[in-house]
């Protein structure tokens, strides 16, 4: 309602008036959806034990940089699963004097 009032204000070349509160509802749907991930990661840590939404880990890529790993589900385990054995990459030796 706020953002057709600014318009119809800048159809009729008026100032709009009180353009604070569209600030004061700005800031106010910041602090709701603060509020609401604070309770999803409070539910998610009772339910499952884990603080973030996807696990995952730290891992290196194949130029040595470290990154966040998110875990995803996947038909068959990875140790079974011949066509990923034969695409994995690792990072080689003499990359690791590169990192910082």
């Amino acid at each position: 309602m706020l953002l057709t009032l600014q318009q119809e204000a800048k159809r009729q070349i008026l100032p709009m008036p009180s353009p604070e509160r569209l600030e004061k509802v700005v800031e106010s749907m910041d602090a709701l959806d603060k509020v609401v991930q604070e309770r999803e990661d409070a539910l998610r840590l009772l339910q499952t034990g884990q603080e973030k939404a996807r696990p995952g880990a730290w891992r290196k890529d194949i130029f040595g940089r470290i990154i966040w790993h998110k875990f995803k589900q996947w038909p068959i385990p990875w140790h079974l699963n011949k066509r990923y054995n034969r695409k994995r990459f690792f990072a080689m030796p003499y990359v690791e004097r590169f990192e910082r």
